[in-house]
């Protein structure tokens, strides 16, 4: 997309994410999954993947649902203290928002265009899996387009003719798709 496209910018950003990006966009107190403790065998759970009682030894005396939050917290330099908090990106889109207005001065880009980037992300999953999903490390893709207010639903309806003719012409049907 970044190669093929003369309004999509390529990024590569950092992982470390500073704590007030992540606190100004809410993913601090929002970015969480509901977590339960079995009080009999000790394990955790997501508590929306889980009936009444623990996959793992039955019982029912379950904690009540908290939040758990997903993001991974480091600090960076040599004091930790709160000035020094950081965290593992959750996802690749608060870079491309953070860094918009470096792009657009080193480029002289005027809207519409996008910018784009491939990386690593990192989640804290409660119960990590064996599969591609709800893992603790991953790749992510991410396209950010930024318009003219006013623009945005015709630009929508424009990604979408784009994106459907590309899916299809890798062999997925139509009747498949639901943007």
């Amino acid at each position: 997309m970044v190669y093929e496209r003369d309004d999509v910018e390529g990024l590569d950003a950092s992982i470390l994410t500073n704590q007030l990006v992540l606190n100004y966009s809410g993913h601090e107190d929002t970015f969480t999954d509901p977590l339960v403790d079995c009080r009999s065998c000790k394990s955790r759970w997501r508590a929306d993947q889980i009936e009444d009682s623990c996959p793992n030894c039955g019982s029912q005396d379950l904690t009540d649902p908290r939040p758990f939050n997903l993001m991974f917290k480091t600090n960076v330099g040599p004091l930790e203290d709160e000035g020094s908090i950081a965290y593992l990106r959750p996802e690749t889109a608060q870079q491309i928002f953070t860094n918009f207005k470096n792009i657009v001065d080193s480029t002289s880009r005027a809207l519409p265009f996008g910018i784009a980037q491939i990386g690593k992300a990192f989640r804290n999953e409660i119960t990590p899996r064996n599969f591609i999903f709800r893992v603790r490390e991953f790749e992510q893709m991410e396209l950010e387009f930024f318009v003219e207010p006013g623009e945005d639903n015709q630009w929508h309806d424009k990604w979408i003719e784009e994106r459907s003719k590309w899916w299809e012409s890798q062999g997925v049907s139509k009747k498949k798709l639901d943007f």
